[in-house]
C-alpha cells in the first residue's frame, strides 16, 4: 500500500495531492517501524509543500525521538527559508537556536540565529535575553552592552531601565576600563532616578579616583536632596567640607559647610574637630568656644559632658585669659562629677 501512495505522488500534477500521498506512504512506513524510510517520505511531502504541517510535525517528532538534532536544525532552516509568516518564522528560529545551544553546544551558531531573530522581531525579549546571557558567558562585553541597551530601549519600566544601565555602567568601569563611558551611563541613570544610590556611589568612587572634586561635591549635594536622617545629612556635609578644605583649599567655604554639619547633628565629632583645628590655627578662640559649648550641650549628663566643661574652662583660662569664666566652667564640671580630678586640679 505504501508503494501505491508513492506511485500516486509521482504521477499526480497537484502539489497538495502529491504531498498528501507522500504523507500517507510515510505513515504506513512509520507504522511498520521503518523510521528512516518514513522520514524520507515525510521529507518529500515537505519538499513538495514546505508549509505542509502534518508531515513537518511528524518528521520533527521522529527526529527528536531519535535524537537526530542536526537533521532537526536542517528541517527548521529549510522551513524558515520558505516561511512568510513572521510569527511562525520567529518561532522556528527560536527552536533552532535552542537546539544549537543546548543540544549541539554550538554557541556561536546559536548566537547568530538569536541575533537574526531581532532582524525579524526587534522587540523579541526571549532572543534578547538569550543574547545577553550568551555574551555574558563568553565575556563579549561590547556585544553584551549592545543587547542590554536594546532591552532598555524597549522597556517602559523605569526601574528596570535603571537596573540595566547600572549593569552597563559597571561593565564599562570594571570589564572595559572605560571610566568616561561609565560616568556617562551613571549620569544617565540619575536623569531617570536622581537619587539612585548605586549610581551615586559609583560616580563618587570614580570622581574621587580621578580627582574630580567639584563634581564630587555636586554629587554629595544631590545626595542631600534625598537624605532625611540628620546623622546621614551631617556626614554628607562633613565630606563636602573635607573636600573643600583638603582638596580645593577653600577653607572659608569648608568652615561654612562644617558648621552646617553641626547644625544637622551637634554630636558630629568629625565636623567639630575639623572646625576646632581650623579655628585653633587661626587663633579664633571665640569660635572654638562656640564649638565646645555646642558640643557640651549635645552630650548627655555624665563624665564626657563634665570633661567638655573642663576643656571650656581651659580655653577661658589659657587662651582668653578670663579666669572668672574659667572658674565657673570648672565648677560646673564638678557639679556634674564632684570627684573629677581634671577640674579639681585646675581650680
Amino acid at each position: 500500500r505504501s508503494a501505491m501512495h508513492v506511485r500516486e505522488a509521482e504521477i499526480t500534477e497537484s502539489p497538495m495531492r502529491r504531498a498528501m500521498a507522500y504523507h500517507r506512504a510515510a505513515e504506513l512506513r512509520e507504522n511498520q517501524e521503518k523510521v528512516e524510510e518514513a522520514i524520507e517520505l515525510y521529507n518529500k511531502a515537505i519538499a513538495t509543500i514546505p508549509s505542509f504541517t502534518p508531515s513537518f510535525n511528524a518528521m520533527e517528532r521522529l527526529l527528536e525521538k531519535s535524537g537526530n538534532y542536526p537533521r532537526i536544525v536542517l528541517l527548521y532552516q529549510e522551513r524558515i527559508y520558505e516561511e512568510k509568516n513572521p510569527t511562525v518564522k520567529v518561532s522556528l528560529m527560536e527552536k533552532t537556536a535552542r537546539i544549537l545551544e543546548e543540544r549541539l553546544n554550538q554557541k556561536e551558531n546559536a548566537f547568530r540565529v538569536f541575533r537574526d531573530i531581532l532582524s525579524v522581531d526587534p522587540a523579541n525579549i526571549s532572543a534578547l535575553g538569550a543574547l545577553i546571557r550568551i555574551t555574558a558567558e563568553q565575556e563579549q562585553w561590547e556585544d553584551h552592552i549592545e543587547f542590554l541597551l536594546k532591552e532598555a530601549d524597549i522597556t517602559n519600566d523605569d526601574e528596570h531601565v535603571v537596573d540595566i544601565l547600572q549593569r552597563v555602567g559597571e561593565i564599562y568601569e570594571h570589564h572595559l576600563g572605560s571610566e568616561e563611558r561609565a560616568i556617562d551611563t551613571y549620569q544617565r541613570i540619575l536623569t531617570i532616578s536622581p537619587f539612585y544610590p548605586h549610581a551615586i556611589r559609583n560616580l563618587g568612587r570614580i570622581y574621587h579616583r580621578r580627582g574630580a572634586y567639584r563634581e564630587l561635591i555636586d554629587l554629595h549635594r544631590s545626595e542631600l536632596g534625598t537624605a532625611t536622617d540628620p546623622e546621614e545629612r551631617s556626614m554628607l556635609l562633613y565630606k563636602m567640607g573635607a573636600i573643600l578644605e583638603n582638596n580645593l583649599d577653600d577653607r572659608t567655604q569648608a568652615v561654612s559647610v562644617y558648621r552646617n554639619a553641626l547644625i544637622e547633628n551637634p554630636r558630629n565629632m568629625a565636623a567639630s574637630w575639623a572646625l576646632y583645628r581650623i579655628y585653633r590655627k587661626d587663633e579664633d578662640w571665640m569660635s572654638i568656644l562656640e564649638i565646645l559649648e555646642g558640643e557640651a550641650a549635645s552630650i548627655p549628663e555624665g563624665h564626657q559632658r563634665a570633661l567638655a566643661f573642663v576643656r571650656i574652662g581651659e580655653l577661658w583660662e589659657e587662651s582668653l585669659g578670663r579666669t572668672v569664666m574659667a572658674y565657673d566652667s570648672y565648677n560646673q564640671a564638678l557639679r556634674m562629677e564632684p570627684g573629677l580630678s581634671e577640674a579639681r586640679e585646675a581650680l
